[in-house]
């Protein structure tokens, strides 16, 4: 046995060197000048190879035709062979190339590069040379690599060069690519080398582009790329520019960055924009951030912004971590509020609590005052804790008091624990005693149930007692399949007792099938037992298809 391991050893070790020196002479130690036909010019050798085709003019002609390329010797003398020395070898050769200008072998080696990142950076470094000597004729050879990864990384790189040298023609170069993510890529990519080599000269340029969608992209980089090294002076230029689109794009990105470093200064920035969509989302941006750090100097900001609005939008980022310290002293604050916006920050407050420390966020909920608000708030709770627990959360139901309150938290409760175990949700709903909760908490499992295995709810379905909770679960299971399967859905409803509500969702599925196959839907209305007036409205005028 031990015989035949040291064999199996040996092999494998001669099959790793023959392949070591296949790979040696297959890329790096066969002469330049051998790659591609006879008679073929280096850029035309390098597009046999699968590179980047031919060349501009500045590129410099192949000067090492002849030249056996060097590589790594052991000790002895021997060629190494091991993967890292090949690459290194390659490495050096693309490098000493790129030292003579000449583009033409530089991109041949690099072709014959095993596929893997160090090619990727091979074609980086490369193209990033070729730009900086004809830009032009570097972004054309790139866009033709085959391979889309490499080709964008190729194209980054280039592109980073060129608007160094002429920012003008890289960016009207930049507008004619079609591939918007490839476009915001690039636009990415100059930006922040420009604004590396020279901030205020980019920032300049951006203020000359015509107005329009790539004005306020490029103005946005800049301020983001430009506050990463000097945020004072980013935010300096932000505030100066003209009232607009592009002042509030530079303005958002400047905020976004001075709010982690410093969020009293960002919070100072954010007001200075008019009224609007991007003034709300850097004042709660701020707050969210702030309130993180200090949460007192938040709430003292907070409670200073001159406008209502502003301080409901900030209130909405410190009002969970205010309840979870001082919920005395927030509330209090809240009295000022309308009781909508109250309400509605309360349930927002009671949901993440419950979702971190349902516990404590319903002994919070308990101490508000006996009203909706409160319902909400622990309907919230409830909710919250059935995405980590639903069988805590149910527990948690059942000690409510009857009521209102119960009611929405059971069906919180039922919303969340029906998406991922119906069968569970199912069963303790159907242990709710007949009546209001009852009815609704089956027509809501059943309902979402159906929605993605109605085989698996038939026998769920079947199961249970005659009455009006199997008639609205019926109804939930045959709404959820109206659309999909309308065959199904008809012959479940009419196996509901009460006739009226029968007669209401076979109707229903009958608007619904004929918007989908209006063919079979008219036939099966006709042949129904539905009362001949209602055929009639159903079957009067064809029903337009649904587009």
């Amino acid at each position: 046995m031990r015989k035949s391991l040291y064999l199996w050893a040996a092999v494998l070790v001669c099959a790793g060197l023959a392949a070591g020196v296949w790979l040696d002479r297959k890329f790096f130690i066969r002469s330049p000048s051998s790659a591609g036909a006879p008679g073929k010019t280096a850029g035309e050798r390098v597009s046999d190879a699968g590179g980047v085709g031919t060349f501009g003019t500045n590129a410099k002609p192949a000067s090492a035709a002849n030249e056996e390329p060097r590589v790594l010797r052991t000790r002895n003398g021997a060629a190494d062979t091991s993967p890292r020395a090949l690459q290194q070898a390659a490495a050096r050769q693309v490098s000493e190339a790129l030292e003579r200008g000449d583009f033409a072998e530089a991109f041949s080696i690099i072709a014959r590069m095993p596929p893997g990142q160090a090619r990727v950076a091979a074609y980086q470094n490369a193209f990033s040379k070729y730009a900086a000597a004809d830009p032009v004729a570097a972004v054309k050879a790139a866009a033709q690599l085959p391979d889309a990864y490499t080709r964008e990384q190729s194209l980054q790189a280039a592109a980073a060069e060129w608007v160094k040298s002429d920012p003008a023609s890289a960016f009207s170069w930049v507008q004619q690519v079609s591939d918007l993510n490839l476009q915001r890529n690039l636009l990415q990519g100059m930006v922040g080398s420009w604004v590396k080599a020279d901030a205020p000269a980019a920032a300049a340029f951006a203020e000359q582009l015509p107005s329009g969608r790539l004005k306020n992209e490029v103005m946005g980089l800049v301020a983001s790329q430009w506050a990463r090294t000097d945020l004072e002076s980013a935010a300096s230029w932000a505030k100066s520019l003209p009232s607009g689109s592009g002042q509030r794009e530079a303005i958002r990105r400047v905020t976004y960055q001075m709010s982690e470093l410093n969020p009293a200064n960002a919070a100072e920035l954010a007001i200075t924009l008019p009224p609007g969509a991007v003034r709300n989302e850097l004042i709660s941006t701020v707050a969210s951030r702030w309130v993180d750090k200090d949460m007192n100097s938040a709430i003292k900001w907070m409670q200073q912004l001159p406008e209502d609005k502003d301080r409901q939008t900030a209130l909405s980022q410190v009002g969970y971590r205010w309840m979870q310290t001082d919920s005395r002293a927030a509330m209090d604050y809240l009295q000022g509020f309308s009781e909508s916006f109250k309400s509605d920050l309360l349930s927002r407050v009671a949901s993440r609590w419950g979702s971190t420390d349902p516990n404590a966020a319903a002994a919070w909920a308990y101490s508000l005052p006996l009203d909706q608000t409160r319902d909400r708030a622990l309907a919230s709770i409830a909710s919250s804790w059935a995405m980590n627990s639903p069988q805590e959360a149910a527990q948690f139901v059942s000690g409510l008091s009857p009521g209102e309150a119960q009611n929405n938290a059971a069906t919180a409760v039922l919303s969340q624990w029906a998406n991922y175990d119906p069968e569970q949700a199912a069963q303790w709903a159907s242990s709710f005693p007949e009546g209001r909760l009852r009815d609704k908490a089956l027509q809501q499992v059943a309902q979402q149930w159906a929605a993605y295995a109605p085989a698996e709810a038939v026998p769920w379905l079947e199961s249970l007692p005659q009455g009006n909770s199997r008639d609205q679960a019926i109804a939930g299971f045959a709404t959820a399949l109206a659309s999909t399967r309308p065959e199904m859905a008809v012959q479940w409803a009419e196996t509901m007792s009460d006739a009226q509500l029968r007669t209401r969702k076979l109707e229903a599925v009958a608007r619904t099938w004929l918007r989908s196959d209006q063919s079979a839907a008219r036939t099966w209305i006709a042949q129904s037992d539905l009362p001949d007036d209602r055929k009639r409205q159903l079957l009067g005028s064809p029903t337009p298809p649904r587009r």
